[in-house]
């Protein structure tokens, strides 16, 4: 992929790299419309992260991110004078404690957002992570030499 002089080149962790690229190829099979180049097809999730960001800003003015514990998703209601409502992943559904419902702006404020990723159920990439680090391959041992 062709670069600019205004890019800037990063590391991305090793395990990360192996589940994007069986990501990519995957996509590759499945989807006519994947970036032939991996390094686009990075570039091509960046984008997405940032307007999937940008979607939850200007259709739901009013809630922002709180924190995360646990499976537990914290949005700060504007509407409900700054109130920190409560979002819970119960038995694989989502559930507003404020609506008692698994059906509401809040709940949809939570899926739109990128930090959901951090709730301990969905951390399955952290435990692959985690792993890698414990038994490193050829790959990594040749990558840590460097």
């Amino acid at each position: 992929m062709p670069t600019s002089k205004k890019s800037k080149t990063f590391a991305m962790r090793v395990p990360a790299k192996r589940i994007l690229e069986e990501k990519w190829n995957s996509e590759l099979e499945e989807d006519g419309d994947t970036n032939i180049d991996f390094g686009g097809y990075i570039n091509d999730l960046l984008d997405y992260i940032i307007l999937k960001d940008e979607f939850a800003k200007v259709h739901f003015p009013n809630l922002s991110y709180d924190d995360v514990k646990g499976d537990t998703f914290k949005v700060r209601d504007m509407f409900l004078q700054g109130k920190v409502v409560e979002v819970e992943l119960q038995k694989d559904k989502f559930y507003c404690k404020h609506h008692q419902s698994n059906s509401c702006e809040h709940i949809h404020y939570a899926l739109c957002s990128i930090k959901l990723a951090r709730m301990r159920t969905l951390s399955r990439y952290r435990l692959i992570f985690e792993q890698a680090k414990a038994e490193p391959d050829q790959e990594d041992m040749i990558e840590n030499r460097q």
